[in-house]
């Protein structure tokens, strides 16, 4: 569609604040995509290019957003407020079907340290929020069926049949 996908690009001038852009090469546009002000943190289009997640700090809180359908020009939804301050690691499965996220309370520390780290899964259908504890550095697995993520070492995270999460340490 002659479209790049720009994420917190701050231009020089008043009218242009920090946000997430979408540049159309075919017309030259650069369009606003999203209408929140404060502190972007983290963004990532789905693998379909049809919805956008990004973190966004403002008033002391972070805040995960979801945009609702392909135009980005909708109220995006909030799908995460916490007083955690940083958020990183933002991942879509390969279906696109979850999101995976790590946040943590503060900007001190070593940004390494996996124990200062929160990891979460977003299902976007059910809109459910479960908290993986702590870690770092999350990805999905080719299939989606399983999170690779730094603790205390290497961890697999599968869901068994019960809809339970199984955690194996690998190394």
């Amino acid at each position: 569609e002659g479209k790049i996908y720009i994420s917190l690009l701050k231009l020089p001038i008043e009218e242009n604040p920090a946000a997430i852009y979408i540049h159309n090469v075919v017309s030259g546009s650069l369009d606003r995509v999203t209408s929140n002000t404060g502190n972007y943190q983290v963004s990532k289009l789905s693998h379909d290019g049809k919805r956008l997640a990004y973190s966004l700090h403002k008033d002391s809180k972070m805040q995960l957003f979801l945009s609702p359908d392909d135009s980005f020009s909708s109220e995006p939804i909030n799908i995460s407020e916490s007083d955690d301050s940083v958020a990183r690691g933002l991942s879509w499965a390969p279906d696109d079907s979850m999101i995976v996220y790590q946040t943590r309370k503060n900007w001190d520390g070593d940004p390494l340290d996996t124990e200062s780290w929160n990891i979460f899964l977003y299902d976007v259908e059910t809109k459910e929020t479960i908290a993986l504890g702590v870690g770092a550095h999350p990805i999905f697995g080719p299939d989606g069926s399983l999170l690779v993520l730094m603790r205390d070492g290497l961890h697999r995270v599968t869901l068994d049949d019960s809809g339970e999460y199984i955690d194996t340490l690998v190394n």
